[in-house]
């Protein structure tokens, strides 16, 4: 885990529901699920994500946008700040039998990617929660196309 100054904006300290309570957790799949499985499958086609790329899923939550990437054979890297939303997630992961995902519990600004550039980065539902001088200053280790 990266080591920050005390100054620094802590994306840890969760504002509004707690998603390291895992009722709130599942409820909050629940609702995601039912409503966003074909939005879901339609974004990864859209994008024409395919088994020879790598996504990183900034925000994971709980796997859903993952888990569809992860199902065109594309190794999937899904990032999130709770560590019962990773949980969670990687739970789904195992009962659909999907090994080609990793988990890392960290943020837009904590995670440090080891592997080669990802050929996506996703976030949903997730940027909100950065305050927007952090979402200027986070930006460039979000970029495309470097090689």
């Amino acid at each position: 885990m990266v080591s920050f100054p005390a100054w620094y904006f802590n994306e840890f300290n969760m504002a509004g529901v707690d998603f390291e309570d895992t009722a709130q957790v599942e409820a909050y799949d629940r609702n995601q699920t039912a409503s966003t499985l074909d939005k879901e499958q339609d974004l990864v086609a859209r994008l024409g994500i395919a088994a020879e790329h790598s996504v990183i899923d900034l925000g994971a939550g709980t796997g859903n946008f993952a888990l569809q990437a992860s199902l065109t054979g594309a190794s999937v890297h899904a990032v999130d700040i709770s560590k019962t939303m990773l949980t969670y997630a990687q739970s789904k992961a195992q009962k659909a039998g999907v090994t080609n995902i990793s988990f890392h519990q960290a943020g837009f600004l904590s995670y440090e990617h080891q592997n080669n550039l990802a050929d996506f980065v996703v976030t949903k539902n997730a940027l909100h929660i950065l305050p927007d001088f952090w979402k200027l200053t986070s930006s460039p280790t979000l970029r495309y196309g470097d090689s």
